[in-house]
């Protein structure tokens, strides 16, 4: 209804209930709900938040705040949970819109997350974060190589583009890291791929 008001277009897209239906069990079913690693933490933050603001939460409410964790990760492309999905129960733990409550969860979690964090961090994800960074610095001189030689900077992206594709790391920073520098390295192809353009015209010309 929103889009349609803003744009005065009718929204074609639309989910069948049989399909959110299947989505639902999708995520009722993930192996997340096993990880005892997320849940102790997860029952950790929990408690502590409800000693603080002496509330109760049901257990049947907690098993509806890991289908929202799990979503999360769903959208990330994720069929696990991470510490930071804590995050996005939030507003299904507070009772409205009460700041203080608000701000005492984020602190209780990010507490948690500087608690447990290093003890999820997996080989995968120490060796994902290493190559990231050492692309980062590979990147940060490319702009001084694209006015000299364009052909050995096409080749570093080429190089780059390899590595963004064999890295999967696991934690959301480092998800975030090769995002960032996917869309650089696909903003550097692009130019690269301009600039030689230009130059055949030119040459052709």
């Amino acid at each position: 209804m929103y889009l349609k008001k803003v744009t005065q277009n009718t929204v074609t897209e639309n989910i069948t209930l049989p399909e959110f239906q299947n989505l639902t069990r999708y995520l009722e079913n993930l192996d997340t709900f096993r990880d005892e690693k997320v849940l102790g933490v997860f029952d950790e933050v929990l408690s502590e938040f409800t000693n603080k603001t002496k509330r109760k939460i049901s257990d049947r409410r907690k098993c509806k705040f890991l289908k929202v964790m799990n979503a999360n990760g769903v959208l990330f492309r994720r069929e696990y949970m991470e510490l930071d999905d804590l995050y996005t129960v939030k507003f299904a733990v507070t009772e409205g819109d009460n700041l203080e409550e608000q701000n005492l969860f984020d602190e209780i979690t990010t507490q948690a997350l500087e608690k447990y964090q290093d003890s999820f961090v997996t080989d995968i994800d120490k060796l994902a974060k290493l190559l990231l960074q050492e692309l980062k610095e590979e990147l940060s001189k490319l702009d001084e190589l694209l006015a000299h030689d364009l052909t050995a900077a096409g080749k570093v992206i080429a190089k780059a583009r390899d590595t963004l594709k064999e890295v999967h790391p696991k934690q959301t920073s480092t998800q975030r890291l090769k995002t960032t520098l996917s869309e650089q390295v696909e903003s550097y192809r692009q130019t690269i791929t301009q600039t030689l353009f230009a130059e055949e015209i030119k040459e052709s010309a």
